[in-house]
């Protein structure tokens, strides 16, 4: 009962059939699920896949995307939910005909089988809703710490925002600091504030952003590029810390290098 409460739940507030929805560990396998199992069961229809160069590491290294017939793909804590849970959403499932990637069980319709952790899914419809009900009020929360970030730099020369303002999220802002390479800024604020070179999906190295690159960034811009994330519970005073911190070691920065 509980695991069709939250399915109804999250089925509300993304406008859907309740049983358009499949839970999975998070979006990666959804991805996977949505992708190979349109390939796999379609294969004698043909074998292209169309993407973009600036998709996500779970389409890209999965197949390269199929167009989106199936659509969307949820990972629970990237609305404050604890990791390890997400969904699939697929339009018009008894036409769409996934072929699944495990076996054993019918769970989800038998697209995703094995035992259902009952607890975070109804965790995640619970976070889902808050994130619903709260929207505006985080929207607006969001505008606020982007436009205090970028007035804390304000004084720095050499910054470029990468991408467009207006198409982008306030929670999320790219920036390069000419003269100041990604590595060597991320290093010395790694005690104090955290930021990096890509997305959090692509921890674990300091790299160029690929996105960027597929954008059409390249050089010194593209090296000196970071990234800044913002959340419901950053507040104004943080902001502004570390806004004064950035301008410190990037000026610090480009003085070892003169």
């Amino acid at each position: 009962m509980a695991v069709e409460n939250a399915r109804a739940t999250m089925a509300k507030y993304l406008h859907c059939k309740a049983k358009e929805l499949v839970f999975t560990s998070g979006a990666t396998e959804s991805n996977n699920l949505a992708i190979k199992g349109i390939a796999y069961s379609r294969k004698e229809q043909g074998k292209h896949i169309i993407t973009v160069a600036t998709e996500h590491k779970a389409i890209l290294d999965t197949c390269k995307q199929l167009e989106k017939k199936v659509l969307m793909s949820l990972s629970a804590h990237k609305f404050y939910d604890p990791m390890g849970i997400g969904c699939l959403f697929i339009r018009n499932r008894a036409k769409t005909h996934l072929q699944p990637l495990t076996h054993g069980g019918g769970q989800e319709y038998s697209l995703r089988p094995g035992t259902l952790a009952t607890h975070q899914i109804a965790g995640m419809a619970k976070a889902f809703a808050l994130a619903n009900e709260r929207l505006n009020e985080d929207a607006q929360h969001l505008a606020v710490l982007r436009h205090t970030f970028l007035d804390q730099l304000k004084n720095l020369d050499g910054i470029t925002i990468n991408g467009r303002s207006e198409a982008s999220i306030p929670s999320i802002i790219n920036i390069s600091f000419e003269g100041v390479g990604a590595d060597s800024l991320i290093i010395a604020l790694r005690d104090k504030v955290a930021i990096s070179s890509s997305s959090a999906c692509n921890s674990g190295a300091i790299e160029a952003s690929y996105v960027l690159r597929a954008m059409g960034i390249e050089g010194e811009r593209l090296y000196s590029a970071v990234r800044f994330s913002f959340g419901r519970y950053t507040t104004e005073q943080e902001i502004k810390q570390a806004g004064k911190i950035i301008c410190t070691e990037v000026n610090r920065l480009r003085e070892l290098a003169m």
